[in-house]
């Protein structure tokens, strides 16, 4: 029950993790990539920021209980899961020339949230992503690695290994499309690796400027992922499909942004013999104000709640999350 919580909850997340060959494919990218940082002519972008900030959370789901002979049995109310929050973040980003359209990326992404009341709401990510890419006029090809570490509560819960291939195209008018191709594999620790798996994953992202009078911006991004268990434990594998759409405006000082999240997971089994195959369906919804203090301080509130519905109610929860952070640019 434990493994199927914590691959519920790794779901709701939506952490994107990716599949089979990939630890073999990323090794020889990372050391393609390694070795051409030293033939790199000068750096030509290099960006630092953080955030700090504050916040509360909360998390609902339905009382189920197991009967012995193993029926889901569900009870009047909820159990409650919430608390207040720290949140601390820093990210990086280098660019290096490797010639007239070649250059070689690196970006690096931290991202630590502390509950001092609910030590189960601990969440913690750790990413670098090297990446070669060549640049024909207003297309890019890119070539990179995935790294990733995952802690949940505390604890080390899933390391990612894998290699993407991005596609970027950019028009003089400040839109752009991209997509990116991922393959990675997902490795859990010793009492977890129940959930060890592999995953192939695309996503396609189109961004319009000024879409409309108005309206600043106009963000739509869609996405599919075949997770597969490499245990063989079919009610831990699933295919996912997601679409979310934001827009951002300007009132007054502010800049104000709302965003829509549409989402599936269909399982290949469920884990109850009794019950029917598992299915969740999500919708989120993501509020956010920002004012700009200095040139590189901007003070930024943001509200989200993710509800998930199952066809097996022992995954139905809600989530909800309020936060206030300062983003700093070094």
């Amino acid at each position: 029950m434990f493994i199927r919580r914590c691959a519920a909850k790794a779901s709701d997340l939506r952490m994107r993790t990716r599949p089979g060959g990939g630890v073999k494919v990323c090794v020889f990218v990372s050391a393609v990539l390694t070795g051409m940082c030293a033939f790199a002519q000068e750096i030509d972008a290099t960006q630092v920021s953080s955030d700090v900030g504050y916040g509360y959370e909360s998390q609902t789901s339905p009382l189920i209980r197991l009967s012995p002979q193993g029926e889901l049995i569900s009870l009047d109310g909820v159990q409650r899961q919430g608390g207040p929050s720290f949140y601390l973040g820093l990210q990086t980003f280098t660019n290096w020339k490797l010639g007239e359209s070649w250059g070689l990326t690196l970006a690096a992404d931290f991202n630590q949230k502390k509950s001092p009341s609910a030590s189960d709401l601990d969440f913690g990510i750790l990413s670098i992503q090297p990446s070669l890419h060549r640049t024909l006029g207003s297309e890019s090809v890119g070539l990179g690695a995935n790294l990733q570490r995952i802690d949940i509560a505390g604890q080390v819960f899933r390391e990612v290994r894998g290699a993407q291939v991005t596609w970027t195209h950019s028009e003089t008018s400040g839109n752009l499309w991209m997509a990116i191709a991922d393959l990675s594999s997902n490795k859990h620790r010793e009492d977890s690796s129940d959930l060890d798996s592999s995953t192939t994953s695309l996503t396609l992202q189109r961004h319009v400027a000024q879409p409309i009078a108005g309206l600043e911006g106009l963000d739509i991004t869609a996405f599919v992922s075949r997770e597969r268990n490499e245990r063989g434990i079919t009610e831990l594998s699933y295919s996912s499909a997601m679409v979310s759409s934001s827009v951002q405006w300007r009132w007054q000082d502010l800049t104000l942004s709302t965003g829509i999240s549409l989402q599936q997971l269909r399982f290949d089994d469920t884990a109850f013999p009794d019950e029917p195959q598992r299915v969740d369906r999500a919708v989120g919804l993501e509020i956010s104000a920002q004012h700009e203090i200095s040139s590189r301080t901007t003070l930024r509130v943001e509200f989200s709640e993710v509800r998930n519905v199952s066809s097996l109610a022992l995954y139905d929860n809600t989530f909800q999350q309020f936060a206030v952070k300062l983003h700093t640019t070094w």
